[in-house]
């Protein structure tokens, strides 16, 4: 799975829809004007109506996104980090990789101004897992 959650749901950034309904009229609704039905559209699957445009809250962001990476090893662990990095008001997203049943990382990206380049022995870690897992995967598919 790869997951975005500081916005849960698209329909979260969305705050007005402009519809044709079906005897061909066109209406706008948001909060304020016609509720019902600007809560009712994300979940209708186009059964209210035609959505023919959108406003859009545009999430503000800067040039670089640091992610920090926490490995987990069980479906309890994924749950407890997920749920402590979407609570933290300081983190701007969330992201998970699910790799297997048990295998998984969370990760937790703060948007930056600037670059920060990583040390030799940084890369030379990067390096070295990235060697480890193309012979994983040749191994696989070489039947060894």
């Amino acid at each position: 799975f790869h997951i975005f959650v500081k916005v849960r749901w698209i329909s979260q950034s969305l705050s007005a829809y402009e519809l044709v309904l079906s005897d061909g009229s066109v209406v706008w609704c948001d909060k304020d004007n016609r509720p019902e039905l600007f809560e009712a559209v994300p979940l209708s699957y186009g059964t209210l109506g035609f959505l023919v445009s959108v406003n859009i809250n545009i999430v503000p962001y800067k040039p670089y996104l640091k992610h920090t990476y926490f490995p987990v090893s069980s479906k309890e662990e994924l749950v407890c980090v997920f749920e402590r990095e979407t609570c933290d008001t300081t983190v701007d997203t969330v992201e998970g990789v699910m790799f297997s049943k048990n295998k998984a990382v969370v990760m937790s990206g703060k948007f930056v101004d600037e670059l920060e380049y990583a040390t030799s022995n940084d890369l030379n870690m990067l390096y070295f897992n990235h060697i480890s897992i193309m012979m994983h995967i040749l191994y696989i598919y070489q039947g060894c």
